[in-house]
């Protein structure tokens, strides 16, 4: 069963990343840079990785030798 809440939330803040003010502001601050980085990879990530967990989506129930 797919946890919808945290997937949904994990694709918003994916989409509040790559969509918002900070793609703009890339070509110019290296703080513009690594706050996206951060949003997709500390917060966007683990919510999407919650959301597929023990799902038909979920990878390492898929190939278990990949994920050991």
């Amino acid at each position: 069963m797919m946890h919808r809440t945290p997937l949904l939330l994990g694709f918003a803040a994916l989409a509040i990343a790559w969509s918002g003010a900070l793609p703009r502001f890339l070509g110019h601050s290296f703080t513009a840079h690594m706050a996206m980085h951060m949003m997709v990879v500390a917060v966007a990530a683990p919510l999407i990785a919650v959301g597929v967990a023990a799902s038909r989506a979920d990878p390492s129930l898929i190939r278990p030798a990949w994920f050991a």
